[in-house]
């Protein structure tokens, strides 16, 4: 895309960027609807609308400026839509096993990296560069849009309690449930403990490495000579390892 459009890598980057400096805004906006109801299914559904339609839309710029209303502007606001998601809900469904649980819910990013990278190089290769943002925007309705019906906020507003437990009828729903003996917070109150600060520190520091890595890995194996297939490759095992050890640091 870029060799054709006559971009500089940097015009790519700092859509990436831009991308996460949204999310960096609007996270906390979204963070009170993940606790509604009906909150969770409806970001879902609006973060995969907007996501698909910025992809499909990418194939059609012709100026990096739009390539950055596209991925980075409208990108980032899909992201803070569904990317609490997870830490927001599967907790809720699991107080057992809990960290094997979450780290299972988060398999589908480096299942990703495994299966992208190669299935993007084929597609490129065969059709161009434009059909791959098209399958790209296909993948985004079928697996992050269309199953949003099914998300549910936590088991009690099915009913339900956490680790499986059984369905409970109207009357019983006051019964304390397991969570019942966790210590709780509300988020004035985390926002006063020095955990949570510590917390969001440490793994916000992290996360500027993990985050980094899949976006450059593939282009660095380019610019060094190799094939895009081969850079490709690079990022598809990087996935392989990032499966293993979650199932590992899940346990």
């Amino acid at each position: 895309m870029g060799a054709e459009l006559h971009w500089s890598r940097s015009a790519f980057f700092f859509a990436v960027s831009l991308r996460g400096w949204i999310g960096i805004i609007l996270t906390p906006l979204v963070g009170p609807y993940l606790d509604r109801p009906n909150g969770p299914r409806i970001l879902a559904l609006i973060g995969g609308v907007i996501n698909t339609v910025s992809l499909l839309l990418i194939p059609w710029a012709v100026s990096d400026w739009q390539f950055t209303l596209l991925f980075g502007v409208l990108g980032g606001v899909a992201q803070a839509a569904q990317g609490g998601l997870t830490p927001a809900t599967v907790p809720k469904w699991f107080v057992r096993q809990r960290g094997s649980a979450v780290a299972i819910s988060t398999l589908g990013g480096s299942v990703t990296a495994v299966i992208l990278p190669p299935l993007i190089a084929v597609v490129s290769d065969a059709a161009g560069w434009r059909a791959a943002w098209l399958a790209l925007a296909a993948g985004a309705f079928l697996l992050g849009t269309l199953p949003t019906p099914l998300l549910h906020r936590e088991p009690e507003d099915l009913g339900m309690l956490p680790d499986g437990g059984p369905r409970r009828e109207p009357e019983q729903r006051s019964v304390p449930t397991p969570r019942a003996d966790e210590p709780a917070f509300t988020r004035d109150e985390a926002l006063h403990t020095s955990a949570f600060w510590m917390l969001l520190i440490v793994i916000a520091i992290g996360s500027l490495a993990n985050n980094g890595i899949p976006a450059t890995l593939a282009p660095i194996f380019v610019d060094r000579g190799y094939a895009f297939e081969i850079g490709a490759a690079s990022l598809a095992w990087y996935g392989v390892g990032s499966i293993v050890t979650k199932i590992v640091w899940g346990w």
